[in-house]
């Protein structure tokens, strides 16, 4: 079914690598070959709730979809909390669904990917301006400041 499904999708080239047991999982996703990896429920030996969390405790960051055969809301919340980018119900997934699904779970792990370069960026141009700025979390709790407001004991110390 799934298999079928993923031949609809006209919009990439698309190579699926089956597998069926835990072990054969766990050796795939070491492998790393992979851009996405469908985890369905139930495995042969495990299910595959245990799978996605072995592999976010081994600090794999490619998406993993969950799939299933019957729907659960218990099931799809324990798939988000061990690290599923997103959870189907096989007989409610259609060729569309499962490209969108996909295709997002892609963007998210670029998104992700692309945060800490984004941040340093955001810390270095803050810490090389040239005039004196702070910044403060929502609830005031948390602030820092750019080293000329540091430097400057004429500019008072916003209240917390």
């Amino acid at each position: 079914m799934t298999r079928a499904m993923v031949g609809q999708i006209k919009s990439w080239h698309i190579t699926i690598d089956w597998v069926s047991s835990f072990q054969e999982g766990m050796e795939a996703i070491q492998s790393g070959e992979h851009d996405v990896y469908l985890v369905d429920y139930f495995l042969e030996d495990r299910d595959g709730l245990e799978l996605v969390r072995w592999a976010r405790s081994q600090w794999f960051r490619k998406p993993m979809i969950m799939l299933t055969g019957c729907g659960s809301l218990d099931v799809d919340v324990e798939a988000m909390k061990a690290g599923a980018s997103d959870y189907l119900v096989k007989g409610k997934v259609d060729p569309d669904l499962l490209e969108r699904s996909v295709r997002y779970a892609l963007e998210r792990v670029r998104a992700e990917e692309a945060l800490p370069d984004s941040e340093e960026r955001h810390r270095g141009m803050f810490d090389h301006l040239q005039i004196g700025l702070y910044r403060s979390s929502p609830g005031g709790s948390s602030w820092t400041r750019t080293p000329p407001w540091s430097a400057s004991s004429a500019i008072p110390i916003p209240a917390r």
